[in-house]
């Protein structure tokens, strides 16, 4: 499992491709790890949402729900299995970034 502020932003395809973070090689080596056997959770149960889970302090960017997604919960397959929910608490204030959450099945 990785749980983890992934520093780049991987669905951003209309940002600038050679600022870091942002850059093509950076999204490539993270479609190589989902590739390779690996669930981003939250994608995966949330296929059409939108939700971010890290904003600028300028701008009133949280209030006006201009943000980027880059906060993870990664699994392998078999984990997958135990996945009951995965969230982004977009609520919770505190920082620029705000919790996920993942919950697993006990068995």
């Amino acid at each position: 499992m990785i749980c983890q502020k992934i520093p780049f932003l991987y669905s951003y395809p209309k940002l600038k491709h050679r600022k870091p973070g942002f850059t093509d090689e950076e999204r490539n080596k993270f479609t190589e790890l989902l590739n390779s056997g690996f669930i981003d959770t939250f994608r995966k149960l949330h296929a059409d949402t939108v939700q971010y889970s890290c904003w600028s302090y300028l701008g009133n960017a949280r209030k006006n729900n201009s943000g980027y997604r880059a906060d993870y919960f990664v699994v392998n397959t078999s984990l997958f299995d135990k996945v009951q929910k995965s969230e982004i608490l977009s609520d919770v204030n505190g920082s620029d970034h705000c919790p996920i959450e993942l919950e697993l099945s006990d068995d």
